[in-house]
């Protein structure tokens, strides 16, 4: 960067925006690398993000995305909420999925389950124009926001919204439930169910591949509950992911096919 750059920018009064503000993060990300072996063992979870990143700019030019290890930005225009939430089911969607072989024709099994955690928020936030600034840099409170959803609020495997998102999708006159949210009985916090978003989704048998995630999550459970110094933390985690996973296979007419 100039100096004649910075003192431009320095100087320059422009107001905040207004925009839709999500932070995803990808769990376990670090006890994958330590137990990794080769690089194809975590490389899949960077791929499919980078391949979502990049469908979603070609596909979805109303999102900006900014994404850095197994960490994504997601920012909108406040019209676009039902089209973040969209493209947020389908990511988690995918993820979950990513891991999954096919031992015979009838029987699938999961190698692996990738859990996201975020929050999406409203509020304000300046993305700098300047070219030297434009590659990944974000500001403002409401960036800030969204990570403390994801950080401390969400809690376990899900993505959070908060009352500023809430007001939003009614002032579009909108029901939470049209872009896939729903309130959490535990705790009354209201999170995106990436399942539930009204969209035909084009895995099928969707149910089996549940059934293979159910699998791996329970023995995640077990192994967890083995260990001489048990993380409580992450048992909560990991049984309210089954019970989210339970319910979804159990909701009647969810085979998509």
């Amino acid at each position: 960067m100039k100096l004649e750059d910075l003192r431009n920018l320095l100087e320059n009064d422009e107001a905040y925006s207004e925009k839709i503000v999500a932070f995803i993060d990808v769990l376990g990300s670090k006890k994958r690398l330590y137990a990794s072996e080769k690089p194809k063992d975590v490389i899949i979870c960077a791929a499919w993000m980078k391949y979502f990143e990049e469908q979603s700019k070609a596909n979805e030019d109303s999102l900006r995305i900014s994404m850095f290890s197994d960490c994504m930005y997601v920012l909108a225009d406040k019209k676009d909420i039902q089209t973040v939430c969209r493209v947020l089911s389908a990511l988690a969607i995918n993820l979950l999925f990513a891991n999954i072989r096919y031992e015979n024709e009838e029987n699938c099994k999961a190698i692996d389950c990738f859990k996201l955690r975020g929050g999406i928020t409203y509020g304000k936030i300046y993305v700098p124009n300047t070219n030297e600034l434009a590659s990944g840099m974000l500001l403002g409170p409401a960036i800030a926001r969204a990570y403390e959803l994801e950080s401390k609020l969400a809690v376990y495997p899900r993505i959070v919204v908060d009352g500023e998102v809430s007001e939003l999708i009614n002032q579009q006159g909108l029901e939470k439930r049209d872009c896939g949210i729903y309130e959490d009985s535990k705790d009354g916090k209201y999170y995106l169910n990436f399942f539930r978003y009204p969209f035909k989704m084009p895995w099928s048998p969707v149910k089996e591949k549940i059934s293979a995630c159910i699998e791996y999550v329970d023995e995640e459970i077990k192994k967890s509950e083995q260990l001489q110094d048990k993380n409580e933390k992450l048992l909560k985690k990991l049984n309210w992911y089954m019970d989210f996973l339970l319910i979804q296979q159990a909701i009647s007419g969810f085979d998509v096919s």
